[in-house]
């Protein structure tokens, strides 16, 4: 049930990264709403790995500031929810994994469009991607 609402919340998001280059807070926040509640409910993750989770967020949400717009705001958001839902650990490395992705199909977005390096790719489709490879993987091993 989890994995199926972050996945439905990424792919929402991806779509709008996509068409508008833009993700919705008040969406985000209300996923973020569902995700407290539930773990209130089904007691899936302990406080403190949802506050870790949290803090992941908060630090991209300051890196955005810091570097202004260096990587979006939304996508600061967007980890913060995701926080809630996966925990520490996890929200770590679905960003890791994420960035690498982000490096390398932007390189190739790059290589292929002649474009600089610092061209702007949506971030979504390589969160949502990552997460779907890293539920595969846990299936799978």
């Amino acid at each position: 049930m989890i994995k199926g609402l972050v996945i439905t919340m990424l792919a929402i998001e991806t779509i709008s990264d996509i068409r508008k280059h833009t993700v919705s807070g008040i969406r985000i926040i209300a996923f973020m709403v569902v995700g407290i509640l539930l773990n209130c409910i089904m007691r899936y993750q302990s406080v403190w790995s949802v506050v870790g989770g949290i803090v992941v967020g908060i630090t991209l949400f300051g890196y955005s500031l810091i570097t202004k717009g260096g990587i979006g705001f939304g996508d600061g958001l967007v980890f913060i929810c995701l926080g809630i839902y996966l925990g520490l650990s996890q929200n770590l490395r679905l960003l890791f994994f994420s960035l690498l992705s982000a490096a390398f199909f932007g390189g190739i977005y790059a290589l292929i469009r002649k474009k600089s390096i610092k061209s702007q790719i949506p971030f979504m489709p390589c969160i949502l991607g990552t997460y779907i490879v890293m539920i595969l993987v846990e299936v799978l091993l």
